[in-house]
């Protein structure tokens, strides 16, 4: 099966919706989930025009960076299942690339009890374990490792604890 795109999209617009500025979030300002810092990189890699700002960023701009800076980064046409696919896609944009992909490797061992090193990068081994592992499985395991690592986050910093239940739908949708 061949994984899409836009598929994952659609889901990801779900939860990354538009511009948020919310001075309780540590994460920042992020408009379509992306934070000033990516919008930088992306401008710097003439995937969006210069003068875009973060307010200014469009849906069309955000997806072009959701297949450069993540997508294409991770190699998700690679990955067999759709839903781990979008599952991969929606939690690197939430909580960045290399603890996305720490996440997942904490789900393979999960599910099938495979043990990966944590090292955030999405290569060989790891992608092999992803693709022999049962997809409704890894889906749940990997949920559960979201929730947990949110969990992780208010534990550590109690005013991010407003967020909580937001994250906690977001994983487990």
């Amino acid at each position: 099966m061949t994984v899409n795109f836009d598929e994952a999209v659609k889901i990801l617009l779900v939860d990354e919706g538009g511009f948020t500025d919310d001075s309780r979030d540590r994460g920042g300002i992020t408009n379509y989930g992306i934070t000033k810092a990516t919008l930088l990189e992306a401008i710097e890699a003439d995937i969006v025009p210069r003068e875009t700002t973060i307010r200014t960023l469009t849906k069309s701009n955000a997806i072009d960076i959701y297949s450069e800076f993540y997508w294409k980064r991770l190699n998700l046409d690679k990955i067999d299942a759709q839903s781990i696919a979008n599952k991969i896609l929606n939690v690197s944009v939430n909580v960045g690339l290399h603890w996305g992909v720490i996440l997942l490797q904490r789900a393979v061992h999960a599910a099938t009890g495979d043990v990966l090193e944590e090292d955030g990068i999405l290569g060989p081994k790891t992608l092999e374990a992803v693709n022999s592992a049962p997809a409704a499985s890894l889906l749940a395991a990997y949920r559960s490792e979201q929730a947990g690592y949110y969990r992780s986050i208010v534990t550590k910093d109690d005013s991010q604890s407003c967020f909580l239940n937001g994250w906690i739908s977001r994983a487990y949708r």
